[in-house]
């Protein structure tokens, strides 16, 4: 009961401090998107915040145990993602969007068909997401703790929606700096703990397997499956809607792009911290079978309880950080896209605030539904990337930089993409092949978009008059 009680305080605090810094500026622009007016500190706070998540964390941890310096794969290709992302997709913020369905209207003649289906794909991969990081608190919550797995996946869920209605996106980003502070931290410290507790490095080299030693574990995965794991975090950055919010809501472009940047530094750095962890983790007990569970198991049977409460809450931000931006970025979606696609009418300015948080709650017990019957964390993430995300990054890429993509052929690519990897992702020996779908599905996407824009009608709006148009819409909802 001390590191639960410890967390519930944390969790008060940190929520209690992130409303009274934000509680004079409740407007549906600062719920939304910030403002857009955060500056570098609050930035790179969020920033590193969300995008050391639970698959940053306990999934490279579990990942380490079994498979050693592949481990690092999640830091690896997410620090590449941001780096890209820097220099590329963060311009959006000098267009003044708000979501990503917005971005992609711009490319593709604001073309209605194509942002339903952009936007109904970018929701359910943020509630997705979401339902990763909820799972894995719960995770935490249900071994550490001993309560039941529904019961701490139904208090995750109320902790996400607290940490959300208080104040939106400005209120997030602060308690997700705070947070990135301790998460940081507390791993760093937690993977020095590990290496006398494990008998030294040279005690943990001497029992992991020797092809968990190769170059980022790829002897011990395949090749194919190590390369597919990392492709699947760029994949991640590069088409999650999580990280254009965030780049949309900062002073200017390049505070964005220096904050991405910045974030990568610590990204590569922390990569490292889960692999000592979870390498110590298996010469310690090399039994267990669930690599979800290695980081509590840590926590709880190989330090004492102080340190354990420590190692909870730095384990527990990373999942409640990365959890509620997933969600607020689904939220922005579905009223700034999704509403007036099904209605037709643009949310009337005084009621923003309101249907915010209705959507807020409800996105979030979305998620909650979506990880009911999930226990397999690594398993959960690969899936729903491949599935959700690759025809997105095609979408995106080919139409910011082929001035012949159609909406066609953008529609096309998200379709073919999502067949092919739910065939794959339903042949087992395919898939043990690939390790998940990213990789053929991405091939799908860009091939399938290629061809059917070469013989569909060329684009007859440019990109600045759909901007324009897009502007416009977000000046009547106070946005």
């Amino acid at each position: 009961m001390f590191i639960l009680s410890a967390f519930i305080v944390y969790m008060i605090f940190t929520i209690g401090l992130s409303w009274y810094l934000t509680k004079n500026k409740q407007t549906a622009a600062n719920y939304l998107i910030g403002g857009k007016a955060m500056g570098l500190v609050l930035l790179l706070g969020t920033n590193i915040g969300t995008v050391i998540g639970t698959g940053s964390s306990m999934g490279a941890v579990g990942n380490a145990y079994f498979n050693g310096w592949g481990g690092a794969l999640y830091g690896m290709g997410g620090t590449i993602g941001l780096i890209i992302f820097a220099f590329t997709l963060a311009k959006g913020r000098e267009k003044g969007f708000v979501t990503m369905t917005e971005e992609f209207a711009s490319y593709y003649e604001n073309n209605k068909t194509l942002k339903i289906m952009v936007t109904i794909i970018l929701i359910l991969a943020e509630v997705g997401w979401t339902g990763s990081h909820l799972l894995g608190g719960s995770l935490y919550l249900h071994y550490i703790v001993g309560i039941d797995l529904n019961i701490a996946r139904f208090i995750m869920m109320a902790l996400f929606s607290g940490a959300i209605l208080v104040g939106g996106l400005l209120a997030l980003a602060w308690s997700d700096t705070i947070q990135a502070v301790v998460l940081f931290t507390g791993f760093c410290f937690l993977a020095a703990l590990s290496i006398p507790a494990a008998g030294g490095w040279d005690n943990i080299v001497s029992a992991m397997p020797e092809t968990a030693l190769s170059f980022l574990g790829h002897q011990k995965m395949g090749i194919l499956p190590a390369l597919s794991l990392m492709i699947v975090m760029v994949v991640n950055i590069l088409s999650t809607p999580v990280y254009r919010q965030r780049a949309f809501s900062a002073q200017s472009y390049g505070q964005a792009k220096k904050s991405f940047l910045i974030t990568s530094v610590f990204y590569f750095i922390f990569a490292f911290f889960p692999v000592i962890i979870g390498m110590a983790a298996y010469t310690i007990d090399p039994t267990i079978t669930n690599g979800g569970l290695v980081f509590p198991h840590m926590a709880t049977q190989v330090f004492p309880p102080l340190i354990g409460a420590v190692v909870l809450i730095a384990g527990m931000s990373a999942t409640v950080s990365s959890g509620d931006s997933e969600a607020m970025a689904a939220v922005t979606i579905t009223i700034r896209d999704l509403i007036p696609l099904l209605t037709g009418k643009l949310p009337p300015k005084e009621k923003m605030m309101l249907y915010s948080r209705v959507v807020s709650v409800i996105i979030v017990g979305l998620a909650y539904v979506f990880v009911l019957f999930a226990t397999d964390l690594l398993g959960y993430i690969q899936t729903m990337v491949s599935t959700l995300l690759t025809g997105i990054v095609a979408v995106g890429i080919l139409g910011k930089y082929w001035p012949r993509a159609t909406w066609q052929g953008a529609l096309g690519a998200l379709i073919m993409s999502l067949s092919a990897s739910l065939y794959i992702n339903s042949q087992k020996d395919i898939l043990a092949f690939f390790g998940n779908s990213v990789l053929p599905a991405l091939a799908i996407a860009f091939i399938s978009h290629i061809i059917i824009s070469l013989y569909t009608p060329r684009p007859t709006k440019s990109h600045e008059e759909v901007e324009l148009e897009l502007a416009e819409e977000r000046a009547s909802m106070g946005l």
